[in-house]
């Protein structure tokens, strides 16, 4: 006797189908939306990584701004002192203005 193959109703395919593919379709839904989520964190991140490093080097030109002025003055400094343009008073020049 060759065994008949059981059969299934259209009824008990829809909740087989139903048990397995809405699962498996929310899920993946889910998966999609976290991704999305965490590439505009990513897309946010880089723009905060670009203003920070566009910051940072703003921060440099002026430290480098303000070294430049600061040796240009010193050398200005220097050269006064030397052809003796500025004189340095001690304290026995101060007492004397004061008094």
């Amino acid at each position: 006797m060759i065994a008949e193959a059981p059969s299934i109703t259209v009824e008990q395919l829809l909740v087989i189908v139903g048990s397995v593919l809405v699962p498996i379709c929310g899920g993946l839904v889910w998966l999609l939306a976290m991704l999305y989520r965490l590439e505009g964190e990513i897309r946010m991140l880089k723009e905060v990584k670009q203003v920070e490093q566009s910051q940072l080097l703003l921060r440099v030109e002026k430290v480098e701004r303000s070294i430049h002025e600061i040796r240009n003055v010193l050398q200005a400094l220097t050269l006064a002192m030397v052809k003796g343009g500025i004189s340095v008073r001690g304290e026995d020049d101060k007492s004397s203005l004061g008094s």
